[in-house]
């Protein structure tokens, strides 16, 4: 009878854990998602601008490597981290959808015994 007990608050116990952990692996999802979009808001906004010919790029007296190299490179270094961004939120969302199917199936599995 103890041990039914024990084994029953064990259980609880590690549904638990795996209920905060997996809350945590969506706070950091959601976290690296808002980023990805904000940053291609803000590339967005700085390719529009750059095909109106404005500069929100600030010049100084003494240039940075990276606005030398987004003077010389066009648009293509911003279209690059863009795609980069595009890929990482992809990743990211099935990299999400393929755990939850998991975790939906070893739900199903656990129910049917």
């Amino acid at each position: 009878m103890e041990s039914r007990k024990t084994e029953h608050r064990l259980n609880r116990i590690r549904s638990r854990a795996k209920a905060i952990q997996r809350w945590q692996e969506n706070r950091w999802i959601a976290a690296l998602g808002s980023v990805c979009l904000v940053l291609t808001v803000v590339l967005g906004r700085i390719i529009r601008a750059e095909l109106r010919g404005v500069t929100l790029i600030p010049q100084f007296e003494q240039e940075y490597w990276g606005t030398m190299l987004l003077k010389d490179a066009g648009g293509y270094v911003l279209v690059a981290v863009l795609a980069f961004t595009v890929g990482v939120t992809f990743a990211i969302v099935c990299i999400h959808l393929s755990r939850k199917h998991k975790y939906n199936e070893l739900l199903e599995n656990n129910h049917k015994k």
